[in-house]
């Protein structure tokens, strides 16, 4: 009896104990941080009374945003998180200071969550710091942004899929229900959410899951004398089994393709003039290459000619950058350096052209950087409007670092885009194709699959 007795009070006491270090609830704040340039996403802490609070990991991101290109986006600005009757945490979140859009996601459980969407606003210089939270009354979301010239708009979606348009609110219709908290690390501003113990657990063994994988991932050989320090020799018969044998597929092999450093444009693709459409524009590198605009490539060289660039009458909307040269006195040279210098082959044939619009008489060659001339001929150009041109050249000459010269000999005024020069040796002999050698080293792999990645 006396044993049975001591079995009930210990039982007892291990539930306290036990109750006393697992709470029914925790408050639980979101949060995310400037560190690492905003690309560290979405944080959290726990605690039991609002003062003594336990970061999830050291800046590890549950939710990190995947819009844009990598460096300059996937940024997450002042995370916005509710619990919505649909079961599930909804976070909405400001993308930069330019977007007219926000970010959405959703997660059952705050650890896997559903593809992300960028829903666009039309009202507004831009959109910041979206907030939202459910309406029961109209069983809708309630979306509320600002904007950098410090005005509200409010867009409403009873699913994060379709969005009303967004109106413009005042002030006093922004529920931006934030706190502060002082963290180890500092005081940070998040959100405040009362949940069950076990959603915070959940995160605590997710963090811990994932570094011990980091753990794992880190392994080298360097450790291998104490990681195996207990093996002992083992002998082992291994016993073959034709008949059990598993076909690899041959859909396995394929090719990964990504332009980076000239590896389309200057690469596989054979086009050999840079920037033959003078779309190049300073926002392609966030405005830090001030040269990269619309006349990067091209240099006018002499005197009593002017280059320029126009949009006013383009040769189309989708392409509305197009050179102008004026000619006061022959003699000026327009030239193009090519990707790093044009590569010729002695005996080979380029195909020559341009979209022109004007009347005048244009000597097109290919010279070498010592000056020689390996290729030229001449354009007689009449129309007033735009109309494609082309020739043949065939270089005298292999070198690795020609340029394209392009030289009026007639006084007056010519509009120009489109300028191109292919070799007429493609892959598989095809009009504006691909490089024969790249190419046709690709298709010797024989690859079932190909990936192209494109950041959006």
């Amino acid at each position: 009896m006396k044993h049975w007795l001591y079995l009930a009070v210990l039982t007892c006491l291990t539930q306290t104990v036990f109750a006393k270090y697992d709470p029914d609830s925790v408050y639980l704040f979101s949060y995310t941080t400037e560190k690492n340039n905003h690309h560290n996403g979405l944080h959290f802490a726990w605690s039991r009374d609002q003062q003594q609070w336990h970061p999830i990991g050291n800046e590890w991101g549950y939710l990190k945003s995947d819009y844009g290109r990598w460096g300059s986006e996937k940024k997450m600005f002042a995370p916005y998180l509710i619990s919505g009757p649909d079961g599930n945490w909804h976070c909405v979140w400001g993308l930069n200071d330019k977007e007219h859009a926000f970010a959405h996601a959703a997660s059952p459980d705050l650890i896997h969550w559903k593809r992300q969407s960028y829903p666009v606003m039309q009202a507004g210089s831009n959109v910041l710091q979206p907030v939202s939270w459910y309406d029961a009354t109209q069983q809708q979301y309630n979306i509320i942004y600002t904007t950098s010239a410090g005005k509200y708009y409010q867009t409403t979606t009873k699913d994060f899929t379709a969005y009303s348009p967004a109106t413009e609110v005042p002030a006093t219709a922004y529920r931006h229900q934030t706190i502060s908290v002082e963290l180890p690390t500092g005081k940070t501003s998040g959100q405040l959410h009362r949940v069950p113990w076990k959603v915070a657990d959940q995160l605590i063994k997710t963090y811990e899951g994932k570094l011990y994988k980091m753990e794992q991932y880190s392994e080298s050989t360097a450790g291998d004398s104490a990681r195996f320090a207990g093996i002992s020799h083992v002998s082992a018969t291994i016993s073959v089994q034709p008949a059990l044998a598993k076909p690899i597929s041959d859909l396995l092999f394929g090719v990964f393709f990504e332009d980076i450093n000239y590896a389309a444009d200057g690469g596989l693709y054979a086009e050999l003039i840079q920037n033959r459409d003078f779309e190049y524009a300073l926002s392609d590198k966030e405005g830090r290459d001030k040269q990269w605009n619309s006349t990067h490539s091209w240099q006018l060289q002499g005197t009593q000619s002017t280059f320029t660039i126009d949009t006013s009458s383009p040769l189309h909307r989708n392409n509305p950058h197009y050179g102008v040269l004026n000619t006061k006195e022959p003699g000026a040279v327009l030239s193009n350096t090519g990707f790093d210098g044009i590569a010729l082959n002695k005996g080979e044939k380029y195909q020559f052209s341009l979209f022109c619009r004007g009347k005048g008489t244009l000597l097109v060659r290919l010279v070498s950087k010592e000056g020689t001339t390996l290729a030229q001929t001449t354009l007689s150009l009449n129309a007033p409007e735009w109309k494609q041109s082309s020739a043949t050249l065939t270089a005298a000459g292999t070198v690795s670092d020609a340029h394209l010269e392009l030289l009026p000999r007639t006084k007056g005024g010519l509009d120009v885009d489109m300028i191109s020069l292919f070799p007429a040796k493609t892959f598989k002999t095809r009009r504006n194709g691909l490089r024969p050698d790249l190419a046709q080293t690709i298709a010797d792999i024989h690859p079932r699959s190909s990936v192209f990645p494109v950041d959006v």
